[in-house]
């Protein structure tokens, strides 16, 4: 019986296959997290910016009537491409009658899992002269 050495044995070309394969994986398994991680960044800065527009409105919302606008608010905020949902509460620091903190939360659902971003706010209300 003659051999012919002129070309490969289904083994050699499936153990090249295994091995490239392997490569390939290795190679790209780093990206596809990273890829995964910067989607999630991608969401918690959206819910940033959205959120301190919700802070922002409600000091200047504030600082114009004088007065505390809402102890507990709740509500949606638009995204891209989902729905952030936020709850403020406001609370009296100390007894004082002009400054408080209001917790401000944002959450979302991300890949099955629910994500959320906390954000203290301290509002000095205006003095107003007593007449």
């Amino acid at each position: 019986m003659e051999r012919n050495e002129n070309g490969f044995t289904v083994i050699e070309v499936l153990l090249c296959v295994v091995i490239i394969a392997t490569g390939i994986i290795a190679i790209f398994r780093p990206f596809l997290g990273a890829v995964s991680t910067l989607h999630h960044l991608d969401r918690r800065i959206e819910a940033a910016n959205l959120l301190n527009q919700k802070i922002w409105e409600f000091q200047s919302a504030t600082q114009e009537s004088g007065q505390l606008t809402g102890g507990k608010t709740q509500g949606v905020l638009m995204g891209g491409e989902i729905a952030y949902h936020y709850h403020s509460q406001a609370t009296r620091v100390d007894n004082s009658p002009r400054l408080f903190k209001v917790n401000f939360k944002a959450t979302w659902n991300e890949n099955g899992f629910g994500k959320s971003l906390l954000k203290d706010v301290y509002v000095l209300l205006p003095y107003k002269n007593p007449e």
